[in-house]
């Protein structure tokens, strides 16, 4: 009998919700509801059935992932037990690759499920949607949901974050636990270790390293630019800016204050670096318009070497899916000998209230009481190790100091669908699974969660990424002087990299910028909202 391999967590505090893989249909809400003539035998008591649609995203590309894990069979049956509800879910799965494009299409329709689990979807443009009735307000309704508002308020930062200015919330956050405070992995790299070996050169961990190892590949492969973008809005480009601490081309702050990109030092470098990769064809000539649909098959066919950004998530799981194929996890490559700051600390808070991941209801869906109730319940401390950690004797077992060990051949079983301990992730099952990590030189094989658990900590050199609300007032203010700039600088930058404009126009480049609009007022709008 194959023994069962354990990690071992401590329970205390470790524990995380992550909203339940709920998948919509994109039909009509008005099919679901709560069917009064249907009734399901519970102890002796009638169970109302509620039927309801919903929506959310996959890390899967196999088509393979489970319609229905354990784990939600599990929380059914507890929804059953503790609120008399039968639920009957009519789910859709969309590839996160693709889920950006099909929220935006799905809320301008304005036909939405029941119940749509949210990514990659600005919380101003779901504001919007919100003030304009589609989904629930959640302020609206305090006391049907105790749970959830008992768990947000431990998070110091979330009403500035989640909040309208006019005090609405449309959104029902994902919830991390964190008693060491709130890091995470940012700067994430994936690389080709096999295709790498048989070229003779190291997976790389610096900028040097990458352009020596793209130089190697494109001499064995010349077909093919080793340095790709593997979804649209996690641009190669991006990982260059990363390896100088720079997390954004645009507006963000460096632990201090908000400042504006292209006048940040490892800037102009990162173009420079940039530059030359495209002069060489180490880069596609029209990087700037791949998308993850391109990504996606570029893995399948076995031609994607040098990903410098990509979820921490993927290379475990491309190492399942594709055998043949090996995948490094690199947390971050270095500009120089100083470490790069690919952990961020965004707040020291035991209770973080994800605002960019996130659940919302339809304000039209028929069960819409029922569903806050049932999503209420999630917002409870059992339920919160049921979706982290799954069903204790299959996924995990307790000993007798109150420590929970992972059985990990069941863990990362994705009929189980439970999530990274202590980890709010797009796919737990992929951080879940073992990754081959390379870290200060070192090569390690754990769990992601294992790794991030050990290293994104206090004690580590980070950096301090946060964003801050603005009124509907100083929104206006900051765009008008900003969306021009912002895109002004975007296209000057791609002209620098491709050489369509010499970088001997650098300076120039900055005084055209600074003229175009009061950019340190705008800042200082920013800069205010913080505390």
């Amino acid at each position: 009998m194959k023994s069962r391999k354990m990690l071992r967590y401590v329970a205390a505090g470790t524990a995380a919700l992550v909203a339940l893989s709920l998948a919509g249909c994109g039909g009509d809400a008005g099919s679901s509801g709560a069917d009064a003539g249907s009734t399901a035998d519970n102890g002796g008591s009638e169970s109302k059935v509620i039927t309801y649609s919903s929506l959310n995203y996959t890390a899967d590309t196999t088509g393979n992932a489970p319609q229905t894990t354990k784990v939600e069979e599990r929380f059914a049956e507890i929804v059953k037990e503790k609120l008399g509800y039968e639920i009957k879910e009519e789910k859709q799965l969309v590839h996160m690759g693709d889920y950006a494009e099909k929220l935006k299409v799905l809320f301008a329709g304005g036909d939405l499920p029941d119940v749509i689990h949210c990514g990659w979807f600005g919380l101003a443009d779901l504001n919007k949607y919100g003030d304009q009735g589609l989904v629930v307000n959640f302020a609206e309704y305090k006391e049907q949901m105790p749970n959830m508002f008992s768990m947000i308020e431990g998070d110091s930062t979330f009403a500035d974050r989640g909040y309208t200015p006019e005090g609405n919330l449309y959104i029902a956050p994902d919830i991390q636990l964190t008693p060491d405070g709130n890091y995470d992995t940012t700067a994430n790299c994936a690389f080709r270790k096999d295709v790498l070996d048989e070229v003779g050169v190291k997976v790389p961990e610096t900028l040097d390293e990458l352009y020596d190892a793209a130089v190697a590949l494109k001499a064995a492969y010349p077909d093919v630019y080793p340095i790709m973008t593997f979804e649209e809005w996690e641009p190669l480009t991006l990982g260059i800016f990363n390896a100088y601490n720079i997390p954004s081309q645009s507006v963000f702050c460096n632990g201090e204050e908000f400042v504006f990109a292209p006048f940040v030092d490892g800037y102009k470098e990162s173009v420079e670096f940039l530059h030359k990769l495209y002069e060489e064809e180490l880069i596609a000539p029209d990087y700037e318009v791949h998308t993850s649909e391109q990504g996606n098959a570029a893995i399948a066919n076995g031609e994607a070497f040098l990903l410098p950004k990509a979820w921490n998530g993927y290379p475990a799981q491309w190492n399942e899916e594709y055998p043949d194929q090996e995948w490094v996890y690199v947390p971050g490559l270095r500009s120089s000998d100083e470490p790069v700051k690919f952990v961020y600390h965004a707040s020291d808070d035991k209770i973080v209230a994800n605002s960019s991941y996130y659940t919302v209801i339809s304000s039209n869906s028929k069960v819409k009481d029922e569903l806050m109730q049932i999503y209420d319940l999630k917002y409870t401390e059992d339920m919160q190790i049921l979706f982290s950690w799954g069903i204790e004797g299959e996924t995990y077992t307790v000993d007798e100091n109150g420590e929970r060990q992972v059985i990990e051949e069941n863990f990362t079983d994705s009929s189980y669908g439970a999530n990274a301990p202590g980890d709010i992730s797009i796919d737990g099952r992929a951080r879940a699974k073992n990754a081959i990590i390379l870290y200060n030189g070192e090569t390690i094989e754990q769990p992601l969660y294992t790794f991030m658990r050990e290293v994104a900590t206090p004690e580590i050199e980070n950096a301090f990424y946060k964003d801050v609300t603005l009124s509907t007032d100083e929104n206006e203010e900051y765009a008008n002087i900003m969306t021009a700039v912002i895109t002004y600088a975007e296209e000057q930058t791609a002209k620098f990299i491709s050489g369509a404009r010499s970088l001997d126009e650098w300076d120039a480049f900055i005084e055209e910028l600074q003229d175009m609009g009061d950019i340190q007022k705008a800042l200082d709008i920013k800069n205010s909202k913080l505390q």
